[in-house]
Formats: C-alpha cells, structure tokens, sequence
C-alpha cells in the first residue's frame, strides 16, 4: 500500500530525525506554549479559533520546518500578542519576545540542518553568542521604549521606533569600528 503524499512528511520525519531535531522540534512547541500563556496572564488571552489556529500551524511548522509554516506560526503568534495585551512595555512582552526567537531559532535550524544531523562543531556555541547578542538588544529596545513612554506625549510605537533606530545606529557605530580597514 503506498502511503498518500499528505502523510510522508510525518513518516519522513518520524525515521530520519536525529535526537537533535526532535529537541529543536521541542524547543519550538515549548516555545509556543510559552507565549500563549505569558499572553493569558498579561492579555486577554486568545480565543478558541486563534487556539487551534496556532495549534494546526504549530503542527505544520513541527512536521516540515522548511516550510511557511514557521512564518504564519510568528504571524499568528504575533497577531495575539497584538491584539490581546494593551500593556507595550510590560516585562512579560520580553517573555514573548524570547519564545519568539526560540521558535524561529529552533525552525531554522531544524530547516537547515540535515536529517539525523548532530550538533557536535562550534557552530552552536557562536549561534548562542548570536543569540544572547540578540536577546539583549531586544531588551535594550524594550527598555528604551519603556523609558520613552514614560516621557509626557510619548507613544508607545514611536518610543519602539525610536529606541529601535538608536540601537540600529549603535549597531552600525559597532560594526564598523570592529572591520578590518582596507590597505
């Protein structure tokens, strides 16, 4: 009996993932769920049609990680995050931040990565150099916002705007400084 094309990614996945793709596949769920209840606690929460919407995209972003998946998973996550907190600079936000960057992180790499792949070079420890580079500029933004809405007449997406502009610009300054000069 042959197996119907809709099925063998699920039985592709199931024989040739290494233990490192399962963990990354984890990762992704754990991050997920991470987010929906920082969202429960500081938001609203999301309704029952975003829950299975996330749930079948989570799913599809799991079974084939080389996929859209991963970016409509974002997508939605983002879109409850949008929609359900009204607080933009509360603590939790730099919890949805980081399940957000492991969700991503963790489907690149398993998209990336050959099937029964181990991770045993350097790469993974300069991808969390990378990593905690980006959590803590994410947390500068977030701090800078926080303090720019806390000026009189500040708007929490041009405090967002402004503190990301700024770390952009120190990012530039940084960059350039480190290059080797031609000649």
């Amino acid at each position: 009996m042959r197996v119907p094309n809709f099925v063998w990614p699920l039985v592709d996945w199931s024989t040739d993932s290494g233990g490192h793709h399962w963990l990354l596949r984890a990762a992704t769920c754990a991050a997920t769920v991470w987010f929906l209840v920082a969202s429960e606690i500081v938001g609203t929460g999301a309704s029952f049609l975003m829950l299975v919407g996330v749930t079948l995209t989570l799913i599809w972003a799991v079974v084939s990680p080389d996929s859209a998946a991963a970016l409509a998973l974002l997508a939605l996550l983002g879109w409850e995050w949008y929609t359900s907190v009204q607080d933009s600079v509360t603590p939790w936000t730099l919890v949805a931040a980081v399940s957000m960057f492991v969700v991503h992180t963790s489907v690149a790499s398993a998209a990336t990565a050959p099937a029964g792949a181990r991770f045993v070079d350097p790469r993974p420890v300069r991808r969390l150099v990378a990593a905690v580079v980006v959590l803590a500029l994410t947390a500068g933004v977030w701090a800078a916002g926080g303090v720019l809405v806390d000026v009189e007449g500040s708007q929490p997406v041009l405090s967002t705007v402004a503190a990301l502009l700024g770390l952009a610009a120190l990012g530039w300054f940084v960059r350039d400084a480190s290059l080797p000069r031609p000649g």
